[in-house]
């Protein structure tokens, strides 16, 4: 096999090799997604042709058009290509942001978290997630949703029937003969109801606390939305209704429960009606959160606790929905919301303030900036008003049009950067779910997106090329090749729904290792021919299989020679310690293990792991950061990472953590204490008298160290080692091999 070592290498190697149509075979080690349990919505906009809302993931078919986020972080309209079930035991996890949105998943399964340095969505493990990284939620819907519903019931779609059905979702109910009733006292909306009453053909009957209309098809329309309390909804056409429709529903509901805080807050016994309410505002643009609310007491008894609506846009929900009760005293009042906050990638922002000279600035502008920083990636509670008006102060001291106009676009993006506030795990066995789709991420009817896919995805979506992303071993036999049919005297065999028909896309078969003998020979024809069955497809459809073989001791089976043969290339592939440190970063795993990583790079992974045993791997390492987090000792290294890395780690653990004085006072005894102290103070940001330490104390191996740790924890500072006598060479030399690659 050709050996390949970083993920950035192999990234590049996949792209060329599916520009070429070539196929690939890729073999990793061990702990080098899955899923979500059946209950837990997704936001569909069709499904099977019709208009949704939010469906359960254990309703959801493939064919549905559900919400992903592209590669510029834009939300779009994306199809399920698959959806996969799993048998799970063990713990769920329950992520919860400070806006109030939830989503449940396994361990295991893929989310997205900000990388504060480049200012992306990454894909990483939910267990990898913890409090304060940020999750992408959404503020509005793609603008493609069309309108497919232009009446209901004989009713036209107006701002008119939207305010009455949205007043009645707030504080209506029904009775006989066809009577809707509406309780309301406030001046302004009793004599808004009235006038849209009025124009259904019969008056409207006005008492003290109420008014009353008789209609047997306003009657049956209401129905739709629900009796009682408890079982209130929108239905799901009204995704696809007339912009004006959606505004006037959403006018007469919060006219009839809305109330004032910093924003506009209403709730509802039923919690259904709040998130489907969260997602029709999402389609006009206005940005809201959902959140479990208190319990609901009446005369002394409990009746369950009610779900609340949080609208933070509170200047977008004026520009476009008109009020006309007490909500427009809000257009007066002062305000902004804390939980929709923006991030600006911290490189872009470093080196912007290299570029206006602000840290020679000993006055206001240091203060202003400084504080920014500390508020944006330490606190992560910039507002989106405090970012504009940070880039006003910062155009007045000489900011770019073109920096100005690429942190515009974050702040007027239209996913919202949500922060973790809590994270709890919950008993679950049963079957989880998880969809495939274009854009490799959906989202939940919380408005969190979750990913489902990896460096092959980022390969093919760097060259427009769609991936299906398959796992044989959890298909039947006739799933994975398709079914007998007899037809005469002779026997068809039908096609199966995963194989691609046309257009160029890639086939990435995911844990290959784990499928059977008997499922391996469609990947063989395939390979061979473009065909399964005498079922043709693209000349332009690629191939890629991925798992971590039979070398590796993974419970694999073995993959059968022909197959191996018929694979174009097959490729080795080795994670780094560089590819650790970067996303172990990314995701604020403790610098101690990265250090001890550089100093023992050979702990990184173990590529044959004994059976029954724990043992060292870029998962282990991470499950390490989380048991220490939790206050274990640090002893219990040996039962994470495995007897050989664990010892290892403890003993050098006590080097590891010391103070920048304690490592300048040491006196290394061998070359790889030496090894350690460097990777120990790597962790730091360099000094002159580190600098000079490293120089005059530490031998060849040990600089390189030092200088491959900065490069890893501290880029932006390596400048001041390209100046140093002693260790210019070594970075250069770095510097040159990192370009390379």
């Amino acid at each position: 096999m050709y050996k390949i070592s970083g993920g950035k290498r192999l990234k590049e190697f996949l792209k060329t090799a599916l520009e070429h149509n070539l196929s690939v075979l890729i073999s990793g080690p061990p702990g080098c997604g899955k899923s979500l349990p059946p209950d837990e919505k997704v936001v569909v906009i069709t499904k099977a042709g019709d208009p949704a809302m939010s469906v359960p993931i254990v309703d959801v078919k493939e064919g549905d058009k559900v919400i992903g986020l592209d590669v510029n972080n834009r939300a779009k309209v994306t199809d399920v290509k698959r959806k996969v079930a799993f048998e799970h035991g063990g713990d769920l996890l329950v992520v919860k942001t400070r806006s109030g949105r939830v989503v449940r998943a396994t361990p295991d399964h893929s989310f997205l978290a900000l990388d504060t340095e480049s200012g992306k969505f990454v894909p990483c493990k939910g267990s990898d997630l913890k409090v304060g990284d940020i999750i992408p939620g959404f503020r509005c819907h793609p603008n493609d949703l069309g309108i497919l519903v232009e009446e209901a019931n004989g009713f036209k779609l107006d701002f008119g029937l939207g305010y009455v059905l949205g007043f009645y979702l707030s504080e209506g109910n029904i009775g006989k003969p066809y009577r809707v009733v509406f309780s309301s006292e406030d001046p302004g909306s009793r004599a808004a109801l009235t006038d849209y009453l009025n124009r259904f053909g019969r008056k409207a009957c006005v008492y003290k606390s109420s008014i009353q209309i008789s209609n047997e098809k306003l009657y049956q329309l209401v129905r739709e939305f629900g009796c009682g309390a408890r079982n209130k909804k929108i239905p799901s056409w009204v995704l696809v209704s007339p912009p004006e429709f959606k505004t006037g529903l959403i006018s007469g509901y919060l006219d009839g429960d809305g109330y004032l805080g910093v924003g506009v807050e209403a709730g509802s016994m039923s919690h259904e009606l709040i998130e489907n309410l969260s997602v029709l505002m999402a389609s006009l643009g206005i940005g809201s959160s959902v959140f479990l609310g208190g319990m609901a007491r009446w005369s002394g008894r409990e009746y369950g606790r009610s779900k609340r609506l949080y609208v933070f846009d509170r200047d977008l929900l004026f520009e476009r929905i008109p009020f006309h009760k007490k909500l427009q005293v809000l257009r007066k009042t002062e305000g902004h919301s804390t939980h929709d906050i923006v991030m600006f990638p911290k490189r872009l922002i470093d080196r912007i303030g290299k570029d206006l000279h602000v840290y020679r600035n000993e006055g206001k502008l240091k203060r202003i900036f400084r504080r920014f920083k500390h508020k944006m990636y330490n606190k992560k509670m910039v507002t989106r008003n405090g970012a504009l008006n940070w880039i006003k102060v910062m155009k007045d001291n000489g900011l770019t049009e073109v920096d100005e106009t690429t942190l515009l676009n974050y702040v007027q993006s239209p996913i919202m950067f949500e922060r973790i506030v809590e994270i709890e795990k919950v008993p679950y066995k049963g079957l989880v779910y998880d969809l495939e789709t274009d854009t490799h991420n959906f989202l939940t009817s919380q408005g969190i997106f979750v990913h489902n896919s990896e460096i092959t995805t980022q390969a093919a979506t760097e060259l427009d090329m769609p991936v299906d992303e398959l796992r044989l071993y959890l298909m039947e036999p006739g799933e994975a090749k398709g079914l007998p049919d007899i037809r005469g005297d002779a026997t068809y065999w039908t096609r199966p729904d995963w194989l691609p028909v046309n257009g160029k896309r890639v086939l990435f078969f995911d844990d290959i290792h784990l499928a059977s003998e008997q499922l391996q020979s469609p990947l063989f024809e395939l390979l061979l021919c473009h065909r399964l069955h005498g079922h043709e497809t693209s000349a332009e459809t690629r191939f890629v299989a991925a798992g971590n073989l039979s070398l590796h001791s993974a419970g694999a089976s073995e993959l059968l020679a022909p197959v191996m043969d018929r694979f174009d290339v097959a490729v080795e592939f080795s994670p780094t310690v560089e590819d650790f440190i970067q996303y172990a970063t990314s995701r604020n795993v403790s610098s101690k293990i990265s250090a001890f990583l550089l100093a023992y790079p050979e702990y990184l992974y173990d590529p044959d792991p004994s059976t029954s045993q724990k043992f060292h791997s870029p998962r282990s390492w991470f499950s390490l950061h989380r048991v220490l987090t939790a206050g274990y000792d640090i002893r219990v290294a040996v039962g994470v990472v495995g007897i050989n890395a664990g010892t290892k780690f403890v003993d050098s653990y006590p080097i590891l953590g010391k103070s920048i004085n304690d490592l300048l006072k040491s006196k290394p005894e061998s070359v790889k204490d030496q090894v350690v102290i460097a990777a120990a103070l790597s962790r730091h940001k360099p000094n002159v008298k580190v600098l000079d330490f490293v120089a005059k104390k530490l031998n060849a191996e040990a600089q390189m160290c030092y200088v491959m740790g900065e490069m890893a924890f501290n880029f932006d500072e390596i400048y001041k080692l390209a100046d140093h006598p002693t260790l210019s060479k070594i970075t250069d030399e770095l510097i040159k091999k990192m370009e390379g690659k």
